[in-house]
């Protein structure tokens, strides 16, 4: 679902940025049930493609699915947009955690496909590089692959040269790459 009050790609400051996270948070606790202990909403997103999926931890534990309210979806498309940086694009799916009485955390994944509830049309993958460019080098090879180019140009795919592997102690709750350093 594309919002209706379009932004321009990487039109979203920091502190703008941070603002509509918040409110996505304070649109999400307005709407959930009572006893609620935790609540993790996915939206994922490529091209005019969109999933939105939540699930409520009840207070003995138990997952249950749950619909978040239809405004959430715009607000992550635009979150999603302004937050484009010229040559790395953007995020394809973004975890938000919700915790009891009133943590948070968003996990943004740029990198990794998302599992999909349903697949993405093929053209949505192309057309997510044409709305959010990304320097050949930023483009995942699975990515590259669903858009039909040969191999992102600067890639290791492409070059034969090994890419240099980022800094991250392991695997955070999602199975993306984690850092976990005490602070200065």
């Amino acid at each position: 679902m594309q919002s209706e009050s379009r932004v321009r790609p990487g039109a979203l400051d920091e502190n703008t940025q941070q603002e509509l996270i918040q409110q996505i948070g304070r649109v999400l606790v307005q709407a959930l049930p009572p006893g609620w202990q935790e609540v993790g909403v996915e939206y994922r997103a490529v091209g005019a493609h969109s999933e939105l999926t939540a699930q409520l931890t009840a207070p003995n534990g138990t997952l249950i699915p749950w619909a978040p309210p239809e405004e959430t979806a715009p607000m992550f498309d635009r979150l999603r947009i302004g937050m484009h940086q010229p040559d790395r694009g953007t995020w394809i799916s973004a975890l938000y955690r919700l915790q009891r009485p009133g943590s948070y955390s968003v996990d943004f994944n740029g990198d990794h496909e998302p599992a999909w509830h349903t697949p993405p049309p093929t053209a949505e993958f192309a057309a997510e590089l044409r709305t959010m460019p990304r320097a050949g080098e930023n483009i995942p090879a699975w990515m590259a692959e669903r858009a039909g180019l040969s191999a992102p140009s600067g890639s290791a795919a492409q070059d034969g040269n090994p890419r240099p592997a980022e800094a991250f102690d392991g695997a955070g709750e999602a199975g993306r790459q984690a850092i976990d350093n005490p602070p200065a």
